[in-house]
């Protein structure tokens, strides 16, 4: 199980090798993408240390949105909150995680070193009882209404709330014109969660889908391999290597995707939370590419 420390130096090892480092511009900043009348995309950026002096702008055939899911933190409403920086000054107080999915239950287990006491909550008990958890004598699971109710008439008693609710997509700089949206955390519509059909090959994004579930062990998988193919699968189209479907065609494959969620009864925010099937369908989509 590695820690972030290792991940992080796996990615800078990786760029390091494959120099992609020198391809980099850092510290910088993309204020504004828009597609120009004559086809092409207008970048404007500029540095975020320094001098920053005014915004550059390139011309670019090209665009492929990379920012991912994990950038804008998602917030409770009407509940209170600080950012922590450090587990350090947690040192022995009474926090209360708000969420249960995997960021909460790391920083739980965490956080039971140096805490006092430890609060998590979640809709429901599915994954462990409600009550003080049998591994630790310093953390207890709540059902969320119970917190809410605890956090809004007694927020007193905890000293520290710490929001785990997940994140949100957010692309300020991207101009389509609304060819692509953001509709509940549903960015769209997207091909295989790549390409939005009118605008591609020249636009498209890598790294949306958020989680990679293989339901019968309900299991969590790296997405690092996804992300891979997906950007085989884009530079191979961008090289005009390999073709896409029509753009009927992957209109109707992403309206089939739409209709299967909803008849699942999944929320429009799981769209991109994508499942063993899907998985499937994507890497064979991809495998061919690479």
């Amino acid at each position: 199980f590695p820690c972030h420390e290792e991940v992080l130096r796996y990615i800078e090892d990786f760029a390091r090798e494959f120099k992609i480092i020198e391809s980099i511009r850092f510290q910088t900043k993309v204020t504004h993408v828009a597609l120009e009348c004559d086809e092409k995309w207008k970048v404007k950026y500029k540095k975020t240390s320094g001098d920053e002096g005014s915004e550059t702008e390139d011309i670019y055939d090209a665009v492929v949105v990379c920012n991912g899911y994990f950038s804008q933190p998602k917030i409770a409403d009407n509940v209170p909150g600080k950012l922590i920086d450090y587990l350090s000054i947690l040192y022995h107080q009474v926090v209360v995680l708000i969420g249960l999915s995997v960021s909460a239950i790391e920083i739980s287990v965490e956080l039971t070193k140096v805490a006092k006491q430890v609060h998590l909550t979640a809709r429901s008990a599915t994954l462990a009882k409600f009550g003080q958890h049998h591994a630790f004598d310093n953390l207890w699971l709540h059902p969320m209404v119970y917190i809410y109710a605890a956090v809004l008439i007694l927020s007193a008693f905890f000293d520290v709330i710490i929001h785990c609710n997940g994140y949100k997509y957010c692309f300020p700089f991207l101009h389509t014109g609304g060819v692509v949206t953001n509709d509940d955390n549903r960015v769209g519509p997207l091909y295989k969660h790549v390409f939005p059909p009118t605008s591609a090959p020249s636009l498209s994004f890598l790294g949306i889908p958020n989680m990679v579930l293989f339901t019968p062990s309900l299991s969590y998988v790296n997405n690092f391999p996804l992300y891979e193919f997906q950007s085989k699968w884009i530079a191979g189209v961008l090289s005009k290597r390999l073709s896409l479907s029509s753009k009927d065609m992957m209109m109707q494959d992403i309206k089939g995707l739409y209709i299967e969620l909803e008849a699942k009864g999944a929320k429009k925010s799981d769209t991109h939370k994508i499942h063993d099937f899907m998985v499937i369908s994507i890497l064979l989509e991809c495998a061919i590419l690479s």
